[in-house]
């Protein structure tokens, strides 16, 4: 049997700059979908616990569900569009939500590399290590990885624990 990799994803840094600056524009009111305020509820998270960052892209998953005692991973790629600027960017991550009491502790995510620098048209990987520990409870948790360097914004991941 194959394994499967990892998700793989290349994020353009000025694009997600760019919609940051946008989701921190006043939204119109009308009545939202439940997928919007799922992110409405994620970026209060996400403000809650790295400042003020918005997300604007996700949410990517761990492909296989993780159990108790395992580490569920994916890899994203930065990509610095920017023909004349370096990207400085540092990297943290937030607690994961799965109802109201199940929480999986930003301390369990590793994020390898933390920080990186991005030169103008280049771009970086990222590694997501999710611990989950033992008797974690069952269920789909979020949370966001916060990208900082000029700009701040978030990536929303998700991890189905079973």
């Amino acid at each position: 049997m194959e394994a499967e990799l990892p998700y793989f994803k290349r994020l353009p840094y000025q694009e997600m700059v760019s919609r940051a600056q946008a989701a921190k524009a006043p939204a119109p009111s009308s009545e939202s979908e439940p997928s919007d305020s799922f992110l409405q509820l994620a970026n209060s998270v996400l403000a809650e616990d790295a400042g003020e960052s918005p997300i604007v892209e996700g949410p990517f998953h761990v492909l296989t569900p993780t159990r108790p005692g395992e580490t569920g991973r994916m890899v994203l790629s930065l990509e610095n569009i920017a023909t004349d600027a370096t990207a400085k960017l540092r990297l943290t991550a937030t607690d994961m939500h799965s109802g109201q009491d199940n929480v999986l502790s930003r301390s369990a995510i590793r994020l390898n590399p933390a920080s990186m620098t991005i030169p103008p048209g280049g771009a970086k990987d990222v590694e997501i290590a999710i611990h989950v520990p033992n008797g974690a409870k069952p269920g789909a948790y979020s949370g966001a990885i916060s990208v900082g360097g000029a700009q701040t914004f978030g990536i929303q991941i998700t991890a189905e624990v079973r």
